[in-house]
């Protein structure tokens, strides 16, 4: 099975949550990106989840809440 953005896009908004495993490049992948600005432009809950000590810290979370503006300023994503 090929998934597209569409795809992606279609599957996200029929999820009733999204689960956001946590890892050290989750933010930097566009396809994670395309799936919680989905998540969050349908009003789908997020739950994020750490992987091997990543945690959900300011910087995260207030990319998260930001991400309709920051999704595309490199200065934010790098950080």
């Amino acid at each position: 099975m090929t998934i597209d953005s569409d795809t992606l896009i279609r599957s996200v908004k029929k999820s009733r949550v999204l689960v956001l495993l946590l890892t050290k490049q989750a933010l930097t992948r566009p396809w994670v990106l395309l799936e919680i600005y989905t998540a969050l432009d349908a009003r789908i809950p997020i739950v994020p989840v750490g992987q091997n000590g990543v945690r959900l810290g300011g910087t995260t979370s207030q990319f998260l809440k930001d991400l309709a503006s920051n999704v595309f300023k490199q200065d934010v994503m790098k950080s």
